[in-house]
């Protein structure tokens, strides 16, 4: 079983490098190109483009991988792909209506800024990234993922050279996501056979049997872009842009979080039909990937201003302090996906989970909102950090009323 995380853990590892890490590796010359204005514009729409996929992409990140088990079992991934892409067409298209509302009026009202971010979380929506996970094609996904990520990076580092590229920026992000999407939406519908047109009853079916995840869903993943988002409507583009270069940082931790826990889930989903994991490797995993967060959230507080000025340089020095806030949330996403994702849904408490979920964005997003408000960018970074904390203590409370508390560390146990 060991093996089999680790497989998976390798492979999504790569992927995370590749989604995170290399991003990042092209942060100081798209910071120092852009400068500080054009840089928030770029980081703002970022945002908002991820608030369509929150929507678009339902519930899928979350429960997807036992929607393929089950499809896969009875011979239905190609018609389980059909009728997911009519599901998120449906959804993208109010969505892409509001985004583009928002992001004119806070993109300079430059309506080709506009067009061509919304295109990224198009393609991103029909990426079956979920479904490739799911169906042991992760190296494959990690492969595709390299190329198109290594066109982005070297497309950036030869065109965008000034301010006025931020177009340029969003259209390589956009047409390199469009190469991936392509590929991977090929091999899918090769790994199964059959498949029918999409029907409104099935669509609906799916959407109903998985409302309350998705509405979770969209509520807790709305707090990781909602310090960006906030900043934007109160505060001016510099501030924007200071926050977002940590908040980068903050984003490429998650990095050591997301691999591992995204594997044992994987693996649960897989060996649900014959026994699961054994409790003691899932609590050593668990183990593991907190204490990992945790290392890492301390080396990024002690060597922060270094960091900026590699990342940045001068003109982000002030994005120091707010990374030495930002750097611990990331121990504390490890704690929520270990007591949500790997305690709680992997036992088969969908439901209670999902309330946890709304529970956590009730009380956290009017906190995040108001630190902003108040203090600006370092109320976002400490808005930020106590959205994890409080999803730790009420997913743990979640965990123990449902009486599997123990499981989420406990080496004891089959």
């Amino acid at each position: 079983m060991f093996r089999k995380i680790g497989h998976n853990v390798l492979a999504i590892v790569l992927v995370q490098a590749i989604n995170f890490i290399v991003p990042l590796v092209a942060l100081p010359h798209i910071a120092r190109a852009l400068d500080v204005h054009k840089f928030g514009v770029y980081v703002v729409l970022l945002s908002y483009a991820n608030y369509v996929l929150m929507v678009s992409d339902f519930s899928f990140n979350v429960n997807g991988p036992l929607l393929v088990a089950e499809s896969k079992r009875d011979g239905q991934l190609r018609q389980l792909a059909i009728d997911t892409t009519a599901l998120k067409s449906m959804l993208l298209i109010p969505a892409l209506l509001v985004f583009a509302i928002s992001a004119y009026l806070i993109a300079d009202q430059n309506w080709l800024y506009v067009l061509l971010s919304g295109m990224i979380p198009i393609t991103t929506t029909f990426t079956p990234r979920w479904i490739m996970y799911s169906v042991g094609q992760i190296y494959v996904f990690a492969g595709l993922s390299a190329v198109s990520k290594g066109l982005w990076i070297l497309l950036v580092y030869l065109l965008v050279q000034a301010p006025d590229d931020v177009g340029i920026l969003l259209a390589i992000t956009a047409l390199t996501q469009l190469l991936l999407c392509v590929l991977c939406i090929v091999l899918v519908w090769n790994e199964s056979e059959g498949g029918s047109p999409p029907t409104l009853s099935r669509i609906c079916a799916i959407f109903q049997n998985d409302f309350k995840q998705f509405a979770a869903s969209i509520a807790t993943s709305s707090l990781k872009d909602l310090g960006v988002v906030a900043l934007s409507v109160s505060s001016s583009a510099v501030q924007v842009s200071l926050y977002a270069l940590a908040d980068r940082v903050r984003f490429a931790l998650l990095g050591v979080v997301a691999p591992v826990s995204q594997s044992l889930f994987l693996v649960t989903a897989r060996h649900k039909l014959s026994g699961g994991v054994q409790q003691r490797i899932r609590g050593l995993v668990n183990m593991a990937v907190t204490i990992g967060a945790a290392m890492c959230g301390v080396a990024v507080f002690l060597f922060s201003e270094e960091l900026v000025a590699l990342l940045g340089g001068g003109a982000f020095a002030h994005s120091a302090p707010l990374l030495r806030i930002v750097a611990f949330a990331p121990t504390f996403t490890a704690l929520t996906s270990v007591l949500g994702v790997n305690t709680l849904l992997a036992e088969g408490f969908a439901a209670e989970y999902a309330s946890a979920q709304l529970t956590c964005a009730g009380l956290a997003g009017p906190v995040l909102l108001l630190l902003v408000l108040l203090f600006g960018a370092t109320g976002a970074a400490l808005g930020v950090l106590l959205a994890e904390i409080i999803g730790v203590l009420v997913l743990g409370r979640a965990c123990q009323k449902s009486g599997v508390i123990a499981k989420a560390f406990s080496l004891r146990g089959k």
